[in-house]
């Protein structure tokens, strides 16, 4: 033993107790010489191993754990003491017991140096109770628990909460024993905990919590398991925020946007209720005004009538205005997507200012790429749209020379292919020769309510929303929208966009564009009055509309189309009785009405057996909003036409009408 004894980087030694207490050192090695500073020999020759040099605050606990073990009191001393050399303070640490296999007044003891495990383990404390001393600062209560959902500790935060003033008294507690949950919410969270645990997979939740005076209050609340270095389960660590005032934020944003929406549909229904009331007067405007125009007038009274005619039309054009932008602000826009010919867009597009060129004396140039594909994909409403507002301005603000309309494939682009369609990379441009747009207003002029000339007595007029309506849309569909101007020069509006495709492009050899040219002379050649010389229509048609004006101006129309087997009533109720009586092929059916509006009076229609079947409704209303349309196919209408209807608007809906009866019966 003695060779491994010398071995042992600690003190081995071994002593004796007789009945009167006396310890005898049996054996010690070497090492006692290192810690103490005295030989083995001397050791056992003076017997009593030399605790006299221990500080003096451990000495007591060292005798008396001893003495128990001598005395059978205790069958395990394990201690740690110090030892003073000038500065420097050595730990150590105690461990004696009965030595096996001998007589039970026989016992072995070792003391191992451990001042430097000590340095760590008091480092390791030191920056565990700074940890925890930053856990108190948290605003946010920090707590771990055992497997069983028991406490086991938290922060200050935490401790408060549960209104703990000593944590050693709820060590082993559970949320049932603490005032801050009822007993229902403790067992929930319990079975929550505890499901968690089971799963291994962390729980958050969002926790209302009533107090004991009634307030409330929300927490996020982020719980998760914790396993040892075995991966053997221990508990979990939880922590959870106070967001009531997140929480009353968001309910009041909710409220908020609650309160913004009804706003919108208030808005939109008066704009729906306005729309109405406008235009109903101005379809008999506009209807007087054209049948007017078809009679034997001086030309005084033409120019006067043709006066009324403009003034109306630029009532409209402002009340879409207002309409449009009202429903893009809303997103009530939906783009659409069909097969369109661009040149026939264009050239359709171009047509409806041939009037406005001509009295200027301005030219149209249209400039189209012919490496375009013929067939495009996209929404060639909303485009014209824009081209509309775009040429119009341009025809506005030009007083001589020309205005430019070219589509051309974006310049360092090619074909290429999005979600399997081919799509084509064009940049509109419409140019003029006008007045142009200095630079400090270009900036705003995309902004709603906003025209380069905001003076009283500006010359130009306009809502300013066109500009803002154009931007919207464009944007909607991907694309950017741009201009360049120079006063006195004239302005450039270009936008691009990626449209799809699904022809290849045409063949060209000798010129790679498709210029046509529109002056003042040929618009005012193509411009010759087609006036309608319809045959007689034996084709019966009913009139449903309140307003006796615009009652007269339907019935002239149907006058002038050839119709003369025409009955007319002022309200829905009339029309149910009408078409059980008599056989009615075609109803013009307003919408609202004050008796019965249109959309009862057709469902009432179908419903019921008529003298000549099922007739063809139109809804013939003010109302322009996609509801609306939506409302009256959805009652049974079989077309919808806005007012104020244009003669050949109204022709053409009929046609499509009798067209779509004479398939129905073969």
């Amino acid at each position: 033993m003695m060779p491994f004894a010398e071995s042992l980087p600690c003190i081995l030694f071994t002593f004796s107790a007789e009945d009167s207490g006396k310890c005898t050192i049996c054996f010690c090695n070497n090492n006692l010489a290192d810690i103490f500073g005295i030989t083995t020999e001397s050791l056992i020759a003076d017997s009593p191993f030399p605790f006299d040099q221990v500080d003096l605050q451990h000495r007591p606990s060292i005798y008396t754990q001893l003495n128990q073990l001598m005395y059978g009191e205790r069958t395990f001393v394990d201690l740690s003491f110090t030892i003073s050399r000038g500065e420097k303070i050595h730990w150590f640490l105690l461990q004696a017991s009965a030595q096996k296999g001998s007589a039970n007044t026989t016992y072995e003891g070792r003391i191992f140096e451990i001042t430097e495990q000590y340095a760590q383990q008091q480092q390791v404390l030191t920056s565990a109770n700074y940890f925890m001393h930053l856990l108190d600062q948290l605003p946010d209560r920090f707590y771990y628990k055992d497997a069983q959902s028991r406490y086991l500790g938290g922060n200050k935060a935490w401790r408060e909460q549960h209104h703990i003033n000593n944590m050693e008294d709820w060590v082993g507690k559970s949320d049932l024993d603490s005032p801050r949950f009822t007993p229902e919410q403790a067992e929930r969270l319990f079975r929550e905990e505890q499901a968690m645990l089971k799963s291994g997979i962390a729980l958050r939740t969002r926790e209302r919590v009533e107090n004991i005076d009634g307030r409330i209050q929300y927490a996020d609340s982020i719980k998760t398991p914790v396993y040892d270095n075995h991966n053997q389960l221990v508990g979990l660590v939880g922590l959870t925020r106070d967001i009531t005032q997140l929480v009353e934020t968001e309910q009041a944003l909710a409220r908020a946007k609650e309160q913004a929406e009804e706003a919108a549909k208030a808005k939109s229904a008066f704009l729906a209720v306005m729309s109405h009331e406008i235009r109903t007067p101005m379809n008999g405007v506009i209807g007087c005004a054209s049948l007017l125009a078809d009679t034997n007038l001086t030309e005084e009274q033409r120019q006067l009538v043709r006066t009324i005619q403009s003034c109306g039309e630029g009532l409209l054009v402002i009340i879409n205005d207002i309409l449009d932008y009202s429903k893009i602000e809303a997103g009530q826009i939906q783009l659409e997507s069909h097969r369109f010919n661009l040149q026939t867009l264009l050239e359709e597009t171009l047509e409806l200012f041939k009037k406005a060129a001509q009295n200027k004396n301005l030219s149209i140039v249209l400039s189209l790429d012919q490496q375009i594909p013929t067939n495009l994909i996209s929404d060639s409403t909303r485009i014209r749209q824009v081209l509309i507002n775009l040429i119009g301005n341009a025809i506005k603000f030009t007083e001589a020379g020309s205005i430019t309309v070219s589509v051309q494939l974006q310049t360092n682009q090619q074909l290429s292919y999005r979600r399997g369609k081919k799509m084509c990379p064009l940049v509109f441009t419409v140019k003029d020769t006008g007045i142009g747009i200095p630079t400090e207003l270009q900036g705003n002029l995309f902004q709603v309510f906003t025209q380069a000339d905001n003076s009283i007595t500006r010359k130009y007029g306009g809502t300013g929303l066109g500009l803002a309506i154009s931007k919207k849309i464009i944007e909607q569909m991907g694309g950017k929208i741009w201009l360049e101007s120079t006063v006195g020069k004239g302005t450039g509006f270009f936008f691009n966009l990626d449209i799809a495709c699904d022809t290849p492009a045409l063949e060209t050899s000798t010129a790679s564009e498709h210029n046509a040219t529109l002056s003042a002379a040929t618009l005012a050649a193509s411009d010759e009055d087609t006036r309608l010389n319809p045959m007689p229509r034996t084709t019966r048609i009913l009139v449903v509309e309140d307003n006796s004006v615009n009652k007269m101006v339907v019935i002239k129309m149907l006058s002038k189309l050839g119709y003369s087997n025409i009955t007319a009533v002022t309200d829905g109720a009339e029309a149910v009785e009408i078409c059980r009586e008599l056989a009615i092929d075609i109803i013009l059916m307003d919408i609202q009405m004050r008796v019965m509006d249109g959309y009862t009076a057709t469902q009432q229609i179908r419903a019921q057996e008529n003298v000549a079947g099922q007739p063809w409704i139109i809804a013939l209303t003010a109302g322009v909003q996609p509801t609306d349309a939506e409302r009256a196919f959805a009652s049974g209408m079989n077309a919808f036409a806005t007012k104020p209807i244009q003669l050949d608007e109204l022709n053409k809906a009929l046609n499509d009408a009798e067209n779509a009866r004479r398939n129905a019966m073969n």
